[in-house]
């Protein structure tokens, strides 16, 4: 199903995600080639209703359903997160219980290979092996 999805380009090779999870949907996301998404933060719609609303991801290796957070209206209107989803892996979203609105945000990071950073391992492992000599 379709919901409402932002995305908007920062100029530092991270873009604004936004998705509105509408109780009743599924809602897929699959983040592209090169890149993570990062969700930050879950928030109660603005036309809450009162009682619970459990927010639930999909993962794909284990064909179930997992708890991110549970929200009440007037209590628990919002939950910081930090989950990361990798490129190609599709992400399925979906609410239970009240009939409330979810906004899920975060944002989508360009993933770039850091040269350094490999060398550095080779390095590491190159003093190891001499060490072990």
């Amino acid at each position: 199903r379709s919901g409402t999805c932002l995305f908007f380009f920062d100029g530092s090779m991270n873009f604004f995600f936004g998705l509105n999870v509408k109780h009743g949907n599924v809602y897929k996301q699959t983040p592209p080639t090169g890149s993570l998404l990062h969700i930050t933060r879950a928030t109660l719609g603005p036309d809450a209703s009162s009682g619970r609303v459990t927010l639930k991801v999909w993962n794909c290796a284990t064909q179930k359903w997992f708890v991110i957070c549970t929200l009440n209206a007037g209590t628990t209107n919002q939950c910081t997160l930090d989950l990361a989803f990798s490129a190609g892996a599709e992400v399925k979203f979906a609410t239970e219980g009240a009939p409330s609105e979810v906004h899920l945000t975060g944002f989508y990071e360009a993933l770039q290979e850091d040269d350094d950073f490999l060398e550095g391992a080779e390095e590491e492992a190159e003093d190891e092996e001499d060490e072990e000599d």
